[in-house]
Formats: structure tokens, sequence, C-alpha cells
């Protein structure tokens, strides 16, 4: 709503910087601004971090993911996550927990009580 992040864009106040960052340094001087760097060498400095965190689209470990899927003739939805069944079953001696379970347990597959919820459904299985 009004105040919201989108005003403060809209007015200036707040940039969205939308980067990964290698990492942080503060100055001791000139009121201790942060300095993000980037793996490219760039750089942005600021007064304070407002947001730092988020996710990607694609599966962790895409690559691996990938790898074993085509190896073993495993299903992936169209947004390249596994396909486990409701077990959090993917093949017969793959369970899926975390990120990677997310399509069954929905958003808290990435938190303690998705660990919760997999651990119940896999010991279930077992």
């Amino acid at each position: 709503g009004e105040g919201g992040l989108r005003y403060a864009m809209g007015e200036n106040r707040i940039r969205w910087h939308r980067e990964v960052v290698r990492s942080v340094t503060q100055e001791e001087a000139g009121g201790g601004k942060l300095t993000l760097w980037m793996p490219s060498g760039d750089s942005i400095t600021v007064d304070q971090i407002i947001l730092a965190t988020g996710f990607g689209k694609d599966p962790p470990a895409r690559h691996l993911i990938n790898s074993i899927a085509q190896r073993n003739g495993l299903k992936l939805c169209d947004c390249g996550y596994p396909a486990p069944d409701e077990s959090l079953r993917w093949h017969k001696r793959i369970f899926l927990a975390g990120a990677l379970a997310e399509l069954e347990l929905g958003p808290s597959a990435r938190n303690i009580a998705g660990a919760r919820l997999a651990s119940e459904r896999i010991v279930a299985a077992a």
C-alpha cells in the first residue's frame, strides 16, 4: 500500500539492486557506509541494506539434478524441479528434502518445519 516499497522506489528514496554479492566492507569514516562487492568487481556503496535475500527460480544443484534425471530416466517438472511422489521418493533409492521437495511440501520445504515434514514422509516410506 501507500508508503510501501513501490512508493519509496518511485520517490527515489530506495533503489532496487538485484545482484550477487561476493563481500561487504564498511567504511570507518563517512557514517559507516557499506560497500557491496560483486563477483564482476563492480561495487555499490549504500547507507543500509534493507533486503538482501532471495531464491532463484532454478532448483538447487540444477546440473546435478539434470544429470541424475537423464541417467536414470527420472521425471522433471517443466520448472526443472524433480517430480517426487507423496513420500518424496524420486527414485527407489533417492528421497528429496529441502528446496527440492518444495513442489510436494510447499513453501515451508526450505525451513525447519519443512525438514520435519520431509522426515516424517521419508521415514514412513522407508
